[in-house]
């Protein structure tokens, strides 16, 4: 490798590390008041049966939906009986968008520097 094609491909690796970092101080995420649900051995109220599945959409411990596997629906019932089993759902927002704008052109330009490195290789 010729000293040029390694200034290029180091060229091309610092421009992917700071596109990577610029897209990762773009983004600032937290967690919401919603849940998806998934739960074993559950029917949409919360009630133990074997080999029944239950998927429920909560909000901030107030069930919108629930499906089970046997058919079963309940919508807007009030309390969520399967609020305990789920995870708070990711919001994920741009707190800086030209932030994210530079890093993904710093990031996509080392990609096709090292594109180019490679088809150019002999």
């Amino acid at each position: 490798m010729t000293k040029a094609r390694k200034w290029f491909a180091a060229l091309a690796l610092v421009l992917n590390l700071a596109g990577t970092i610029c897209l990762a101080w773009s983004f600032q995420g937290t967690s919401s008041a919603f849940r998806l649900i998934t739960a074993t051995d559950t029917n949409v109220r919360g009630g133990s049966i074997p080999n029944v599945k239950a998927y429920a959409l909560c909000a901030d411990q107030f069930q919108l939906s629930a499906v089970d596997t046997t058919g079963n629906v309940s919508m807007g019932t009030g309390q969520c009986a399967l609020w305990d089993r789920g995870q708070p759902a990711a919001i994920v927002v741009f707190e800086n968008p030209k932030l994210f704008g530079i890093g993904l052109v710093l990031f996509l330009s080392g990609f096709v520097l090292q594109l180019i490195l490679v088809v150019l290789n002999p």
